[in-house]
């Protein structure tokens, strides 16, 4: 027995030896359920560096799948799933965790990626690789038209997250708060009103329906843009919503095969280590 033990042990302070890089000062991970059928894989984050609790940050009802793309940079701004990971199991975009972290003051985003890594690596037994694969997916170019942006110049609006189901404006089209850059949408009889004031092509690409596929912008625009874009609900990514881009806004979307890095997950436990 004696013999177990110390083997144990002698285990456990070479997994320590192992792992480097930065770690959380306090970590506490825990299974938090199933997510509800027809619920988006995406929870939420508050805390950490650039908040106004930069030292406390907690995942709340996160699937497995979002704690990985958080650690490799891959999570989008307003917390959607961009597909940046290839996972081998079902559970890691249907098992939800609370996560509750520490970090020290002054501490990096860089570094909060770093640490979240290396946590992920210790409590799920997760091991994982970048590379880059050719994908089908989209690129989007300048229609035979020209653009039809309005060019917004005035540098000093404050930047906004995309609100959801905003009240309607004029034309059933919702606005954007005076004073503040960004967009907001909401859907009205079967169609999706989305206003953007002070966008690039890269913001208006961030729009959900984009993000379920590969799309790169080879438009060459690189102004700040006012628009307002009306599509069928039931198009999503396809038909409708593309040829809704090219009439309205001058922007062609077409199929390319396009590289994406991506993160590849080898392996991972779906039960954390406890606390």
């Amino acid at each position: 027995m004696a013999c177990v033990v110390g083997t144990m042990a002698l285990g456990a302070v070479m997994a320590r030896a192992q792992r480097t890089g930065p770690e959380f000062e306090v970590a506490s991970v825990r299974y938090a359920g199933v997510r509800q059928a027809g619920v988006a894989p995406m929870g939420t984050v508050t805390g950490g560096p650039g908040t106004s609790d930069p030292i406390r940050i907690r995942y709340h009802s996160v699937p497995f799948v979002q704690l990985v793309e958080i650690a490799y940079g891959l999570n989008t701004e307003a917390g959607l799933i961009n597909d940046g990971v290839v996972t081998p199991a079902q559970w890691m975009w249907d098992n939800l965790y609370e996560v509750v972290v520490n970090v020290a003051p002054g501490a990096t985003s860089a570094q909060v990626r770093l640490m979240l890594q290396n946590l992920l690596a210790e409590r799920f037994g997760m091991a994982a690789h970048r590379e880059v694969r050719k994908q089908g997916g989209y690129e989007v170019v300048i229609g035979k038209d020209g653009p039809k942006l309005a060019v917004n110049r005035n540098a000093k609006l404050t930047r906004m997250p995309i609100v959801r189901d905003a009240a309607p404006g004029k034309d059933h089209f919702p606005e954007v708060a005076v004073g503040y850059a960004g967009m907001a949408v909401r859907m009205e009889g079967g169609r999706i009103y989305l206003t953007g004031v002070g966008q690039s092509v890269a913001d208006l690409l961030g729009w959900s329906p984009f993000r379920l596929d590969h799309v790169i912008d080879k438009t060459g625009l690189e102004e700040k843009y006012d628009f307002r874009l009306m599509y069928s609900a039931a198009s999503n990514l396809g038909p409708g919503l593309f040829d809704a881009m090219e009439k309205q806004l001058g922007l062609k979307v077409q199929f390319a095969w396009v590289s994406t890095d991506v993160v590849v997950i080898d392996k991972a436990k779906e039960m954390p280590t406890e606390n």
